[in-house]
């Protein structure tokens, strides 16, 4: 049990930190709408890929979530894909910033948001996970969820960056440095444990980092799982760094799995819900 000290300081605001997570992001806009229903007080938010795009929404007075919702559920294939035609990546991240462009606001800043705001990504300059907390709104999220080799690198500020969760996908410690004065809420959308506890595959149809089969098997899929074992491990340790930490069960389907929108969703906003009435007690 979280103590009543750690509550109190969370109920006097906080700062939201959202892990990226692909189609599963979805839950971060239903939780988002049920802090907004409840009264939640986010102070502050962090987000990396999906959790940027939800994150940014929420501060943005010019997004509804509702809309939002409704915007990403209906995008077809073709309009989130463009081929690239480039050795760096084969869709181009260009087209995720003018999609964005569009939800978020043509000239919107991230200064011009009503809470401060930041979008994690990596830079292949510093080699290191950056914050971007100023400037143009809709490139700093493309930036935030480039994923290598999926999506091209996006230059910015002099910067190649690509997605934040390459160095962490729930950057809490980071985070804490550009607000120190309040108390860290963090939410993943992976979750990989059902509702007793038993584990559960990290992302449908990928490989299982946790799996007791012995690392053997073909380069891809030795590969991956080592990959999301690494992912895993260090989600793991942002995450207990969180004075207050939230788990959606969004891993039983797949980052790709665009037919359970709505199920995602209503997934967030339960969790929302449940923790609104927590700081309502």
């Amino acid at each position: 049990m979280k103590s009543s000290a750690i509550l109190s300081r969370i109920r006097s605001g906080f700062l939201l930190v959202l892990s990226g997570g692909a189609a599963r992001g979805m839950a971060h806009l239903g939780f988002l709408k049920a802090c907004r229903d409840w009264g939640v007080p986010i102070k502050a938010l962090v987000g990396t890929s999906s959790g940027a795009i939800a994150g940014s929404c929420y501060a943005n007075p010019k997004c509804s979530i509702d809309e939002m919702r409704i915007r990403i559920r209906d995008l077809s294939w073709k309009e989130i894909y463009r081929f690239a035609w480039s050795r760096s990546g084969i869709f181009d991240t260009r087209n995720t910033e003018s999609l964005l462009r569009n939800a978020l606001g043509e000239d919107t800043t991230i200064e011009s948001l009503a809470l401060p705001f930041a979008a994690s990504a990596t830079s292949l300059k510093s080699r290191s996970l950056i914050f971007l907390d100023s400037g143009d709104l809709a490139s700093a999220i493309a930036a935030s969820a480039a994923l290598p080799p999926i999506f091209t690198p996006l230059w910015r500020d002099d910067d190649l960056l690509v997605d934040g969760g390459v160095i962490s996908i729930l950057p809490v410690m980071g985070a804490r440095t550009l607000f120190p004065e309040l108390p860290v809420v963090s939410v993943n959308v992976n979750a990989y444990r059902d509702s007793q506890g038993a584990p559960r595959p990290f992302t449908t149809g990928w490989p299982n980092a946790f799996s007791r089969e012995p690392l053997s098997g073909n380069w891809i899929s030795l590969s991956l799982r080592l990959y999301f074992l690494g992912l895993v491990r260090t989600l793991q340790i942002e995450a207990s760094q969180s004075d207050w930490h939230i788990e959606i069960p969004g891993g039983q389907f797949s980052l790709r799995d665009r037919s359970r929108m709505d199920i995602l969703f209503d997934l967030g906003y339960d969790a929302g819900a449940k923790f609104g009435e927590i700081l309502k007690d």
